[in-house]
């Protein structure tokens, strides 16, 4: 007579048969194996003529979390970078990764990493990540600090400039900050502009801040004020550009050439 199986864990009444399957063969099969799947399992087999019986001993092998990191990290942004946070484990079975951030609330993270897309100084404070398992958790704290740095103009803050008519000219205005300063300059009759932007054909401020003017003439003379701005500070610099013809220049040297002349003739 064909022998007859079956196979109970101990302490358990029925098998569930969404996680536990007997094949024909009598072999014992789990599924998605846990660590409260542990223990031991008893196999029979038995006929008219007696029966027989084994027990086996699962050990379900585990590791608890371990964060591939320090345990303390410190983190300075300025104000408006982005950030990311890592936080990668390895364990069996594998880790859940789970964030408590400043504001005391708990976010999960597939991958582990917390991302800060714009950083604000209420984005300062503590981060905890925890990695954990049945076997166990591990631990991970940055400490994240917000920062800003005020603009500053590389080029002198007042600058004085003589130029002859019908040159092209490039001023300078290199600004530095974090976060990056908005650059403007305001011409002489009042109007505004940004880098990338024209007025007409000739005037154009470059994305570096620089003024560029085409083709230079007396009527393009004035103050012209570059300021650099960001959400903690203003720098200015100021360029007063002084224009004029080259053919009235050569007139009042021959003007005054002329005048020195009729000075010494009246002398002799």
């Amino acid at each position: 007579y064909q022998a007859l199986s079956s196979c109970l864990r101990s302490a358990q009444d029925k098998i569930q048969t969404d996680k536990f399957e007997v094949l024909s063969n009598g072999t014992f099969v789990i599924k998605n194996i846990q660590l409260q799947d542990r223990g031991q399992y008893l196999c029979t087999a038995q006929n008219k003529f007696g029966s027989d019986r084994m027990v086996l001993t699962l050990v379900v092998q585990t590791q608890p979390p371990k964060i591939m990191s320090l345990r303390a990290r410190d983190v300075s942004v300025f104000l408006g970078n982005p950030v990311s946070l890592d936080c990668i484990a390895v364990g069996k079975p594998e880790a859940q990764i789970s964030w408590i951030l400043p504001d005391r609330t708990v976010s999960l993270f597939p991958n582990g990493t917390l991302s800060i897309h714009s950083a604000n100084y209420s984005n300062k404070g503590d981060y905890k990540c925890i990695a954990s398992n049945a076997a166990g958790a591990d631990t991970l704290t940055y400490h994240i600090r917000v920062a800003a740095l005020p603009p500053i103009i590389v080029e002198v803050s007042h600058e004085t400039l003589f130029m002859n008519a019908g040159r092209n000219i490039y001023v300078d205005c290199t600004a530095k900050g974090e976060p990056f300063p908005l650059i403007k300059w305001v011409l002489p009759d009042g109007s505004q502009m940004t880098p990338t932007q024209f007025i007409g054909s000739r005037i154009f401020i470059f994305p570096n801040g620089t003024l560029y003017i085409k083709n230079i003439n007396p009527n393009d003379s004035g103050r012209y004020e570059c300021s650099a701005t960001n959400p903690v500070g203003f720098a200015k610099r100021t360029v007063q550009m002084d224009i004029t013809n080259t053919f009235n220049i050569s007139h009042s040297l021959l003007c005054l050439e002329l005048k020195l002349i009729q000075i010494k003739l009246f002398k002799q």
